[in-house]
């Protein structure tokens, strides 16, 4: 016989028979706590999070493709650009290089172009060392005494010198990126100020491949080195 029953979530009085099966829609109820208005209101939210929740999903996807899109499209665009310049200006760049080799002799603009590139990439090299010095005496607790030149014990131009002797075979400026700059007395014998800038003197410093570098490893003999240090020492 239907009668009323109380609804633990919307907090009223509804319709209730007990003599209907169980979940049906005549017994008015769904579960103990949830009447079938609640229980559909509850539907209706879960299905319309979950619908807002997959239209996010596919915004997401779509600026994705949109910003993989715009940006393949940019690169696609400068390199057109670039080849289109390449095209307007390779007749002019081909009648600038005869005429400075007819003044200046044969190949000579292709000797600076490469002069040009050798000499930024010693501009990194200088970076590199200057870097490497400022690092072994941070290791040490101190700051770098003096310019990497009067550690080196050298000018710069010494110092290119003295590198491109000591370059093995493939070994370039062009290619320093594949290069380290090897310490003969590893800097790891360095405790104190004065081995420091023993160690970072231009007879110490050699190019060599990094591959080898990184097999070598800082194995030294402390009585060949200490004699280093005091050799470089008693040069200054």
């Amino acid at each position: 016989m239907p009668t009323t029953k109380f609804c633990p979530t919307c907090q009223l009085d509804k319709p209730f028979d007990p003599t209907a099966d169980r979940k049906s829609r005549e017994s008015g109820f769904f579960s103990l706590y949830a009447c079938w208005d609640c229980h559909d209101a509850r539907r209706r939210e879960a299905g319309a999070k979950c619908k807002a929740k997959e239209m996010l999903e596919d915004l997401e996807g779509f600026k994705a493709r949109h910003n993989e899109a715009s940006a393949r499209a940019k690169a696609k665009q400068k390199l057109a650009d670039l080849e289109d310049f390449n095209a307007r200006n390779r007749e002019a760049s081909a009648k600038t290089r005869v005429e400075y080799d007819a003044i200046h002799g044969a190949g000579a603009f292709t000797r600076r172009h490469a002069a040009r590139a050798s000499d930024t990439e010693f501009k990194r090299f200088k970076n590199r060392m200057r870097v490497a010095t400022r690092r072994a005496f941070k290791k040490l607790g101190m700051g770098k005494p003096c310019h990497t030149e009067e550690l080196m014990g050298c000018s710069w131009a010494e110092a290119r010198y003295h590198f491109e002797k000591k370059f093995e075979l493939g070994m370039s400026w062009e290619n320093m990126h594949l290069i380290d700059i090897d310490h003969d007395m590893p800097l790891d014998y360095a405790k104190d100020e004065r081995d420091a800038i023993a160690l970072n003197h231009i007879s110490n410093l050699k190019p060599m491949w990094k591959s080898d570098n990184r097999s070598k490893g800082a194995k030294h003999c402390k009585v060949a080195a200490k004699a280093f240090v005091d050799k470089i020492m008693a040069l200054k």
